[in-house]
């Protein structure tokens, strides 16, 4: 700041300037502000407002220079000049409280008042162009228009109360982010801790084990995952689950973590998993919501050779059963019973009897003459 600059500036605003600078405490310099206001226009009241963003509130936390530091609420609805200087987001001048048109709802309450004030005067606190609060000074003399001089002396002890509320309410933004961020990260400590309980037991598991958060993302897999997905744990923690696996088995792994029910009546589902150089494999995979967490335990095993025995089976069976029904000859086959379990075209076309009825409902012996039976058996 240049000489000129500085000459033009009263003594007592600068000494301020120089007080502010020695006690940066946003108590010590509201208190500062609140005792020049007073000093300079003469009033009795200065009161500091703070107001909280989307609420219609004030909270007043203090009220000339020696009082405590508080918080007492007020409706900004009983206070139409606190809104208007949020509005006008400079100051705002009022001669005369009870016959200014601003006042004029509330005048029936200024008139009852304990302490009814006839002047007042507020000077916005500016945080990045948002008024965050106001001081508020009221006077019992009917006061004429104040003069430049003197508005340009309250505007900037304003503006150096502002400095000090918005670096305080920094301070405090940047404390809850910390207090926020402290809270993620004891809970994710707590997640892991919890997790060492079972960690022997899941490393003994032959069945695959991952632990995701409620996203899906990978925070604990054992021995077995990583044999399963040939992957180390370096490049599978923190990994998305469904990363994993086949595009096909995307929405329905999605689903798994989600707690839809897809598996089958013991909550398996099968899943593809992309492995390097082969088509893939097949997982069994049943997921599970942690009691008391929003943690997901997937537990699965390779069951790749499993289903192509099963489905190596299927062809057999269906090309014994197509061999069966094609044979010209009839062919019944029953239980230890007697119960016919297998009753194909021909013989439904030289006994006269459909599959549907004899199958699991008939005896052969029925289909043999009486006495026969015994003969054949």
């Amino acid at each position: 700041m240049s000489n000129t600059v500085l000459s033009e500036i009263p003594s007592e605003l600068l000494d301020f300037i120089d007080e502010f600078a020695r006690s940066p405490e946003l108590e010590d310099v509201l208190r500062l502000a609140v005792q020049r206001l007073a000093d300079l226009f003469e009033v009795e009241r200065v009161s500091v407002v703070i107001f909280r963003e989307d609420e219609d509130l004030g909270y007043v936390v203090l009220e000339n220079a020696n009082a405590e530091l508080g918080n007492h609420v007020v409706q900004l609805a009983d206070y139409p000049e606190l809104r208007e200087v949020i509005r006008q987001k400079k100051a705002v001048v009022i001669s005369d409280v009870l016959g200014d048109a601003l006042l004029a709802g509330v005048r029936s309450k200024l008139e009852k008042a304990k302490h009814p004030h006839r002047t007042a005067l507020l000077f916005p606190l500016v945080r990045k162009d948002r008024v965050v609060g106001a001081l508020f000074l009221r006077g019992h003399r009917l006061a004429e228009q104040f003069d430049d001089g003197l508005m340009a002396k309250g505007r900037l002890i304003a503006a150096v109360a502002s400095i000090s509320l918005g670096s305080a309410m920094e301070q405090d933004d940047l404390r809850r982010e910390f207090r926020s961020l402290l809270r993620v990260k004891m809970a994710a400590d707590k997640e892991v801790e919890d997790l060492r309980k079972y960690s022997s037991f899941f490393e003994q598991a032959h069945d695959g084990i991952v632990v995701t958060d409620a996203a899906g993302r990978i925070r604990y897999l054992n021995e077995s995952a990583e044999k399963i997905f040939r992957r180390g744990p370096d490049s599978l923690n923190g990994m998305p689950f469904v990363a994993l696996l086949n595009t096909r088995s995307h929405n329905l792994a999605q689903r798994a973590l989600s707690g839809d029910n897809v598996g089958d009546g013991y909550g398996y589902v099968d899943l593809l998993v992309d492995r390097e150089g082969e088509d893939y494999a097949v997982i069994s995979v049943a997921i599970r919501v942690l009691e008391d967490s929003e943690q997901r335990l997937v537990s699965f095993r390779d069951v790749t050779e499993l289903r192509e025995i099963e489905s190596e089976l299927r062809q057999t069976r269906d090309f014994l059963e197509n061999l069966i029904q094609s044979s010209v000859d009839a062919i019944v086959a029953a239980d230890v019973a007697g119960n016919i379990i297998l009753f194909n075209r021909s013989a439904e076309r030289i006994l006269g009897y459909s599959a549907h009825e004899v199958v699991g409902r008939m005896s052969v012996e029925r289909l043999y003459p009486e006495d026969d039976y015994d003969d054949v058996i």
